[in-house]
């Protein structure tokens, strides 16, 4: 006799997994729609004045500070992409979409900036999503190769119009749409009078073939971004596009904290993108971020990239040990302050010293010679003469490690990073750092543990990191060393080791084909490695 509990049981299982299927995002195809949505200019009319009045009702709430303020917002809204969505000095403010209504903040050409926060302090942003219209990039179909460095593209419909793209970066996807594993490739663009564009380079287009799919991502400012900011909370928000990062934090108190953040393409359309720049980028916060249950995919550089940054010394007054200029960012040095001096080429420690004075230069002569030092790095520095109760042995474009402003105690938790050209993870410098649970997967660079004096004054030394419980998968080894001016760290066997209290701990590495190195380590003081798998591809 059959068993009618069992029968209702087994009845309700099959319908939740058709329902389960049916309810799973389509594989992509290139006749998938651009957008999920298509608005008359009439509905574009009333979103921009929807817009307005939202930004009308926040600057309102600035004048009442201390006042705990909800904010609903029930219909889409859209915004320039210039940054006209700017609000400074809010405080204590959630902003919150309508559960249940998709509300989005749509982005109009040019696509520079979505929100731009400034001086903002306890403001949170819940249930929305992100998105621009039209797209920031350009994808389309190769047609003809005539060598691996001349091919032809053919825009889809929808992305005719090419996106402005200095850096010539492109990104290539196989015929399905899933993401050709590579690093930075880039190339000249030129579009035709019958649309189509001509892509040269110098031997980048090895791995394309005529039939696979390319994108040109541009590369602006970000959608969101949080300048001098303190406890913003991102919470079950969307971002789709961007033409620059994600989401940008720079400078103050941070303690910033994103959860059920997801950045990516969108899905049910034919998108093979999302942002011309970093998934996420946090830099020079005291306290540094909180991202949990989150999802970073499709971005045209590092998905997260947390750092501070290093001074530099630009030359010594009178030829002293202990009176130099410097370049810095503004604040990060004052009066007590303890600095560690390191030599940029060799990262040999050359001595310690507390700042008696510090005075900012003022005439362009004198800071443009002592910006001049500095390798070329434009990191938005000032230039400062400092007089130290110590001499030090700090040559020209010796480092300057000041202790502070470095993410301090960030964390990286329960989180899906995958399908990137540059690193899932470039953390340089961030201190007292977690990075747990996370699946890390078909990333083009690896991922990078470090200082990077080469390019950006991205620093200073890690100190206490610990990456553990981690699947890395086609992605690359983990490198945790230091990067000089000249991007080679094989510069010698110098007894300095400047990073300390690093931790990789039970992480489960899987190389791709080819790929010998799963973990890359120097450089450092204290180093634990433990329980960790590590599968080879041969």
């Amino acid at each position: 006799m059959k068993n009618p509990k069992r029968q209702l049981i087994t009845l309700i299982l099959f319908m939740q997994i058709i329902l389960s299927l049916s309810a799973q995002t389509p594989a992509w195809s290139p006749y998938l729609p651009v957008s999920a949505k298509v608005f008359s200019d009439v509905e574009k009319i009333q979103q921009r004045a929807n817009g307005q009045k939202l930004l009308d009702t926040l600057k309102i709430l600035v004048n009442n500070p201390t006042a705990a303020k909800t904010v609903l917002v029930k219909a889409d809204c859209r915004f320039a992409g210039d940054g006209s969505f700017s609000i400074a000095a809010l405080q204590n403010t959630k902003i919150m979409g309508l559960k249940g209504s998709d509300i989005t903040f749509w982005f109009d050409a040019p696509h520079i900036f979505g929100i731009n926060m400034t001086n903002c302090t306890n403001v949170s942003i819940s249930n929305i999503t992100f998105d621009c219209d039209p797209l920031p990039f350009t994808q389309g179909k190769v047609i003809s190769k005539a060598s691996s460095s001349s091919m032809v593209l053919q825009p889809m419909t929808g992305y005719e119009t090419l996106i402005s793209n200095a850096n010539g970066i492109f990104v290539i996807f196989n015929p399905d749409g899933t993401f050709k594993k590579s690093g930075p490739l880039t190339c000249t663009m030129v579009q035709n009078a019958d649309k189509t564009i001509s892509l040269t380079s110098s031997g980048s287009f090895t791995t394309a073939n005529v039939g696979d799919y390319i994108v040109l991502p541009s590369r602006t400012g970000s959608m969101i971004s949080m300048s001098s900011c303190n406890n913003i909370n991102l919470d079950s928000i969307n971002i789709y596009a961007s033409g620059g990062m994600g989401i940008l934090a720079s400078k103050g108190y941070g303690g910033h904290v994103l959860r059920h953040v997801i950045a990516t393409r969108r899905p049910s359309t034919n998108r093979l993108w999302m942002s011309g720049a970093d998934g996420m980028h946090f830099n020079e916060l005291v306290n540094g971020p909180i991202i949990d249950d989150c999802e970073i995919a499709y971005t045209a550089d590092d998905l997260i990239n947390i750092h501070g940054r290093f001074g530099w010394v630009a030359s010594k007054l009178n030829n002293s040990k202990n009176n130099l200029r410097i370049v810095c960012s503004t604040n990060a040095i004052k009066v007590g302050q303890k600095l560690d001096f390191w030599d940029n080429n060799t990262q040999e420690f050359r001595g310690s010293a507390n700042v008696s004075s510090i005075s900012t230069v003022h005439y362009s002569s004198e800071i443009n010679a002592a910006l001049a030092t500095t390798n070329s790095i434009d990191f938005g520095g000032k230039v400062f003469d400092i007089l130290l109760d110590a001499d030090v042995n700090a040559d020209l474009a010796s480092l300057i490690e000041y202790h502070a402003n470095v993410c301090s105690g960030f964390a990286v938790r329960n989180s899906r990073l995958h399908n990137t050209f540059n690193r899932g993870f470039l953390i340089n410098g961030a201190s007292n750092g977690v990075i747990d649970n996370n699946v890390v997967q078909n990333i083009g660079s690896g991922q990078q543990f470090h200082n990077q004096t080469c390019c950006w004054g991205e620093g200073q030394y890690i100190k206490n990191l610990i990456i553990s419980n981690n699947t890395f998968k086609n992605a690359g080894d983990l490198w945790i060393s230091t990067v000089p001016p000249n991007s080679n760290t094989m510069y010698g066997a110098f007894r300095s080791t400047p990073m300390k209290n690093i931790s990789i701990l039970n992480n489960r590495i899987e190389l791709s084909a080819g790929e010998i190195g799963a973990i890359n380590a120097s450089y450092i003081d204290t180093l634990k490695i433990e329980g960790n798998t590590i599968v080879r591809n041969m």
